[in-house]
């Protein structure tokens, strides 16, 4: 059994909205699908207020700057929770039509029942060069007997795969999982999270043809479980996603996670660090 979903959505949106679709209106929805209380805890990503219930997502808003908007972000759980009164593809157009920059957005791909899809296999297809990608970073990791995950690609870049037994990490867990169960897992990031929106908001395009298309554009073996799993309609993907600068690079992958981890330590140092951004921001601008 093959079946595709979308796992994460994250998306800011202007405070200015076109459509109907409103901060206010997602909130109401949410409380009464998850049928909980909202809890507001300290802010993230530079915001000073964050709304959060665990099965239908986080808005974090209130920095002060108007073009700044409101947060949202949503796991593969809230997803689910939210899934009883609007679907994750109809979400994303409705974030679509009200002008939504996405941070990023999840696809997935689980291949269930199939006793031919093989991590091992796979990676050993890539270092055979049996497979076609641009990327050329590759990772195998094994935890326990069959527990094992790949991962295709940089982690701060725009494109990263991880391909997991989704059955191994269950049984893990405690939870019982007689099937076999792979998952091929897609996180699209800035410009490509954004291409990917408009293509699941087009009425032309059924969400599995969008999903395995981006996956299949991403990385594709020469595996005959693989084809069939990432099978469909075509769908045009546009290649115009620029390379990171190395300025960009050093931020993501060596500045973003020791901020995570003063973050950690410190729930409110984000504050002190975007008030030091913005001054540096503003010396730099008196240069111009």
């Amino acid at each position: 059994m093959i079946t595709h979903k979308i796992d994460w959505i994250a998306a800011t949106l202007p405070e200015k909205m076109t459509t109907e679709f409103t901060l206010s209106s997602y909130v109401s929805l949410a409380l009464k699908v998850g049928r909980g209380v909202w809890q507001r805890s300290g802010g993230m990503h530079g915001y000073k207020l964050c709304i959060d219930q665990p099965t239908t997502g986080i808005v974090a808003r209130g920095n002060g700057n108007d073009d700044a908007g409101s947060h949202i972000i949503l796991s593969g759980t809230a997803l689910t929770t939210l899934a009883a009164a609007i679907s994750p593809d109809k979400l994303i157009a409705n974030l679509v039509g009200a002008q939504a920059r996405f941070a990023r957005i999840d696809l997935a791909i689980d291949v269930v029942g199939d006793a031919r899809a093989n991590i091992p296999e796979l990676h050993k297809r890539f270092l055979d060069g049996q497979c076609t990608t641009k990327s050329r970073k590759l990772s195998l990791v094994q935890s326990g007997v069959d527990g094992h995950t790949m991962y295709v690609g940089g982690r701060a870049s725009e494109r990263f795969i991880r391909i997991y037994n989704k059955a191994a990490e269950r049984r893990a867990n405690g939870i019982s999982s007689d099937q076999d169960w792979i998952r091929i897992e897609l996180e699209l990031k800035g410009a490509r999270a954004n291409m990917c929106s408009k293509s699941i908001a087009s009425p032309d395009n059924s969400v599995g043809d969008v999903i395995a298309a981006h996956i299949k554009d991403f990385i594709d073996f020469e595996a005959p479980w693989w084809g069939e799993a990432t099978s469909g309609k075509s769908v045009e993907i546009q290649q115009s996603a620029r390379k990171l600068t190395d300025t960009e690079t050093w931020l993501l992958e060596q500045v973003a996670p020791a901020f995570a981890r003063q973050l950690i330590k410190d729930k409110s140092f984000h504050l002190r660090f975007m008030d030091a951004v913005r001054y540096f921001a503003e010396r730099e601008a008196e240069k111009i």
